[in-house]
């Protein structure tokens, strides 16, 4: 015969206390949610009308009735009761959307930048582009600080690795202009050396009495101004 523990009946009781307990909770939190929910989608109604500032507005509204609710029952992050996970979708791309919108005005000025620093390259106007290129990274990087996300649309990211490779092009059109510049102050300075030479020949050979000593200098200074000629030629083709 099988006898009944006597406290059974008060475990049974407690059981049911706390499962309805917890199923209230559940309740009292997604009620909680859906005021928020409203907020969720008040902010899509207002990104729809390009109302930017007033959809983040709601969304705040939103992220706080979101997080009483939580703190009621964290359940309802992780549940599809009562409809929770499709809301929760929802509210998540509403709220990638209007980070986005709000982020796209500064990133758009960033690759304005970025083409005007391509420009000047083009132009070959390397510190016009270093400027422009320095404008396109300050705008880039406050972009993806009011929104993160733009760094994950393909399009976007694209554009800003396609401006990222640009200053490496600005570094090396620098380079090579850096040594064109030398390139031409030498073969200018062998050429000054070329004329210099011919014109100190000429006036030894100028003078009354053209003895062996005059005309070994003068063949010697015409060796000097074929070789700073030659020098100065090798240094433009450079």
């Amino acid at each position: 015969m099988i006898r009944n523990h006597p406290l059974l009946p008060a475990l049974a009781l407690l059981l049911g206390i706390s499962t309805q307990t917890h199923a209230d909770s559940f309740d009292d939190a997604v009620n909680q949610f859906l005021k928020g929910f409203d907020y969720c989608k008040e902010a899509k109604t207002h990104l729809s009308g390009n109302r930017i500032p007033q959809a983040q507005a709601s969304l705040r509204q939103y992220q706080k009735l979101l997080e009483e609710a939580t703190r009621i029952n964290p359940e309802i992050l992780s549940t599809s009761k009562r409809g929770m996970d499709g809301n929760l979708k929802f509210c998540q791309r509403v709220t990638r959307d209007v980070e986005v919108e709000a982020g796209m005005p500064t990133m758009n000025k960033a690759l304005a930048a970025c083409d005007a620093a391509q420009q000047a390259l083009k132009d070959e106007n390397p510190a016009k582009a270093q400027e422009d290129h320095a404008q396109f990274k300050q705008l880039r990087d406050e972009a993806l600080q009011i929104a993160p996300s733009l760094g994950e649309i393909f399009s976007v990211k694209s554009q800003i690795n396609r401006c990222e490779r640009i200053e490496n092009k600005i570094a090396s059109f620098s380079q090579q202009q850096q040594a064109l510049t030398l390139s031409l102050e030498a073969a200018q300075e062998a050429s000054s050396a070329y004329v210099s030479s011919c014109q100190k020949t000429l006036e030894n050979l100028k003078k009354e009495l053209v003895d062996e000593p005059v005309l070994r200098d003068a063949n010697q200074g015409i060796a000097s101004a074929q070789s700073h000629k030659r020098n100065a030629r090798e240094d433009r083709l450079a």
